[in-house]
C-alpha cells in the first residue's frame, strides 16, 4: 500500500470526467481510497494513473498540478471552457502535434527545403489589411478560383472537404482531421471544447481540426486556421456559431471573415440570392452551390444587408431547431469500417510522405516511425501499401 494525496485522486477523476461508478468495475475500492479508507498498491495506482491519463508522481504532491494549455488560446469569452484545463484528449493531441511539428521541421531543413514564403506574409499588415484581400490571395494561393466548389468532379460537401484539404496540403501545410485522442476512438474530442488549432513555423506548419464537427464546419475551420499561418499565429480556436456571440473586432473576427469570404465569394453569393424566389431557395441554392454551411450563407445573407435581422433569427432559430431534432444515423451491422482511411486523414498526406521518405532515405529508424505514426509493423506496411507505397 502506498499513501497518497487523495484530493488529487479526486482532481484526476475531475478532469477525465470520470465518477466512482466509472472506476469501480476496475478498482473496487476507489469510493475508500477516496474517504482514506483504504490505500492502494503501486501497481494499482500506475494502473489508476494510466486510466486518467495521468503520471504516478502526481499523486504525491501536496497539491493537484496545474495543467494549462501549451499554446495561445483564441477561443471567445462566450464559450465557458476557455478559462478551463484543456481536457486530456486536447492536451495530449496538442503535446503529439508539437513533437510532430518539431521532428517534420528538423527533417524537411535537414532535406534542403526552403522556409514557406506565405508564413506570416501580411504579419505587418495586421491591422489595415481588408479580409476580402486575404479572401482572394486564398485563393490563388490554394489554386482553387471562385466556383471551385461547383466545379467539376465535385458534387457533395465530402467531396469539397477532400478537395480543400488536399489543396491546402500542396502547399505544405500539414492538415490533421481525427474526432478523437490518437487511435482511441472512445476518447473523443469536444466540439464544445474547440473546433482546431493551428502550429505555424515556416517549414512544418500544422492545422489540425475536430473530426466530430460536421464536414462543412471543418471546412470553415480549416480555412479560419489556414489564415492564421499568413500572420505566423500559433493557437487553439473554437468559433461561435451563435451569431448573437460573434466577436465584432480582433483577429478571430477577421479570421471568420476571411474564411466566410473564401468559401461564400460575395459575387458569386449575389448570382445565386438573386436568382432565388425567396430567402429559403436562395439559400438551400448557396448552401448546394457552395457546400458551405446554412448558418455561413444565412450569415453573409444579413451582412450583406439581404435580410432584415427578424427574419434572419426566425431562420437562425427555425435551422437550429430542424439541426437537433434531425434523427442521427447509425452504422447499421453490415456497415464495413476500414481503418486506414480514417488514418490517413488523421496522419495527413505532408506528414505521411515525410515520415516514408525519412525511413526510405534511412533518416528516421522504423520503430521510430512505428511509435510516431501510432502504427505497429504490419499496420504501418499495410497503410502505405494502400498509398501505392512499398516500405
Amino acid at each position: 500500500m502506498v499513501t497518497v494525496n487523495r484530493d488529487i485522486l479526486k482532481w484526476a477523476m475531475e478532469w477525465n470526467g470520470l465518477t466512482v461508478d466509472d472506476l469501480k468495475s476496475s478498482f473496487s475500492k476507489i469510493a475508500d481510497w477516496l474517504e482514506g479508507k483504504h490505500s492502494p498498491t503501486m501497481k494499482q495506482l500506475e494502473s489508476f494513473a494510466a486510466k486518467t491519463h495521468t503520471i504516478v508522481p502526481y499523486f504525491f504532491m501536496e497539491s493537484a498540478p496545474q495543467i494549462r494549455l501549451q499554446i495561445a488560446d483564441f477561443r471567445t469569452v462566450a464559450n465557458t471552457s476557455a478559462s478551463k484545463a484543456p481536457s486530456p484528449e486536447l492536451f495530449e493531441t496538442i503535446d503529439s502535434m508539437l513533437y510532430r511539428q518539431g521532428w517534420m521541421s528538423d527533417y524537411f531543413q535537414a532535406e534542403g527545403y526552403e522556409a514557406l514564403p506565405y508564413i506570416g506574409i501580411f504579419a505587418s499588415q495586421e491591422e489595415s489589411v481588408d479580409s476580402n484581400h486575404i479572401a482572394d490571395y486564398l485563393h490563388g494561393l490554394l489554386s482553387l478560383d471562385l466556383d471551385w466548389a461547383s466545379g467539376h468532379g465535385i458534387h457533395s460537401t465530402d467531396d469539397a472537404w477532400r478537395t480543400l484539404r488536399k489543396a491546402i496540403e500542396k502547399t505544405r501545410v500539414s492538415v490533421s482531421i481525427s474526432g478523437h485522442a490518437g487511435s482511441n476512438q472512445g476518447r473523443k474530442f469536444s466540439v464544445e471544447e474547440f473546433r482546431g488549432f493551428v502550429l505555424s513555423d515556416r517549414f512544418a506548419p500544422i492545422v489540425f481540426v475536430n473530426g466530430g464537427d460536421a464536414k462543412a464546419a471543418q471546412m470553415f475551420t480549416l480555412i479560419h486556421e489556414y489564415t492564421h499561418l499568413l500572420f505566423a499565429r500559433t493557437g487553439l480556436d473554437n468559433y461561435e456559431d451563435d451569431p448573437a456571440l460573434f466577436l465584432t473586432s480582433g483577429q478571430e473576427h477577421f479570421c471568420d471573415k476571411v474564411a466566410a469570404e473564401f468559401l461564400v465569394p460575395t459575387s458569386r453569393f449575389m448570382e445565386v440570392w438573386e436568382s432565388g424566389k425567396d430567402h429559403d431557395r436562395a439559400l438551400g441554392a448557396a448552401v448546394a452551390k457552395f457546400k458551405a454551411s446554412y448558418i455561413v450563407c444565412l450569415r453573409k445573407a444579413l451582412e450583406l444587408g439581404l435580410i432584415a435581422q427578424e427574419d434572419f433569427w426566425l431562420l437562425y432559430n427555425d435551422h437550429k431547431k430542424a439541426y437537433q431534432e434531425a434523427p442521427k444515423r447509425t452504422k447499421g451491422k453490415n456497415d464495413k469500417w476500414d481503418p486506414y482511411p480514417a488514418k490517413g486523414t488523421q496522419l495527413g498526406d505532408v506528414f505521411s510522405d515525410a515520415v516514408f521518405m525519412a525511413v526510405k532515405d534511412e533518416y528516421l529508424p522504423y520503430s521510430e516511425a512505428y511509435k510516431i505514426t501510432g502504427l505497429k509493423s504490419q499496420s504501418f506496411d499495410r497503410y502505405y501499401s494502400k498509398r501505392g507505397l512499398v516500405v
